[in-house]
């Protein structure tokens, strides 16, 4: 068991600390704040995060982050280490580690930027390209596993007899189908509208693909399950359906 030493816990420690021993490494651990007791304590492996080498365990220099409660505007300090691009590097060198990885998580994780008062795109959600992941060009790497890579290397190297917990890998196949069909299962009034609106724009041809679907004379040409599963063969999907009502960005069909 670890006993890992903080001088506040506060919700987010204790959230990211179950989440990376408990959830990740498999590991028992038990946090305290009490530093006499920790230092006079002779069993456990010992942490201490903090914002001070307090000279008893293997010591990660601590960010204000997880102390706070409040969310703000915060300096992410981004850097390398190992060739792995890091936030909330430092220069503290009695440090295991040369950025706060438990408060680099916790700022991915929790999704701490979308909480500040950045632009949102027109459907009113985070606009990707404000992220910090975005600008530093690592949207599409796994950094949180390359940076619990890190910290696992820096505990075994520690504490050698650790034993963590195996993952295998998992998938779990989803399609989004946010118009379920074109043309087909639509009211008269938007099935008119449709047609007329292409005539106005002189799209002829997908007038002549519109009426030949609703003869049945042609398929509708987002009709594609049947090949969905012709494909995926015996795995189990999840499909998930548009089922708002009709309206400027919800095209679909009535779930009716």
């Amino acid at each position: 068991m670890l006993l890992i030493y903080t001088p506040h816990i506060t919700n987010r420690i204790q959230y990211i600390m179950q989440y990376i021993f408990e959830e990740k490494f498999g590991i028992n651990y038990q946090l305290i704040n009490n530093i006499e007791a920790y230092k006079n304590d002779k069993h456990y492996l010992k942490i201490a995060y903090a914002n001070q080498n307090i000279q008893e365990g293997l010591f990660f220099y601590a960010d204000t982050l997880l102390f706070q409660e409040n969310i703000q505007s915060i300096e992410l300090n981004a850097g390398f280490f190992n060739n792995i691009k890091v936030l909330f590097a430092h220069s503290n060198n009695l440090s295991a580690l040369p950025f706060d990885v438990f408060a680099a998580i916790f700022y991915l994780l929790s999704r701490y930027e979308e909480y500040l008062n950045e632009p949102l795109d027109k459907f009113q959600n985070y606009n990707y390209s404000n992220s910090i992941l975005f600008k530093q060009k690592i949207l599409d790497t796994p950094i949180v596993e390359q940076w619990l890579e890190l910290l696992k290397e820096i505990l075994l190297k520690n504490f050698p007899y650790l034993q963590f917990k195996n993952h295998t890998p998992k998938f779990a196949l989803s399609f989004d189908i946010d118009v379920a069909y074109a043309y087909k299962n639509r009211s008269i009034a938007i099935t008119a509208g449709g047609i007329a609106k292409k005539i106005i724009q002189l799209n002829f041809n997908e007038v002549k693909n519109q009426l030949l679907t609703l003869l049945n004379k042609k398929k509708d040409k987002y009709d594609t399950y049947a090949y969905i599963f012709s494909s995926i063969k015996n795995k189990k999907p999840i499909f998930f359906f548009d089922m708002g009502d009709y309206g400027k960005f919800d095209k679909n069909p009535s779930w009716k």
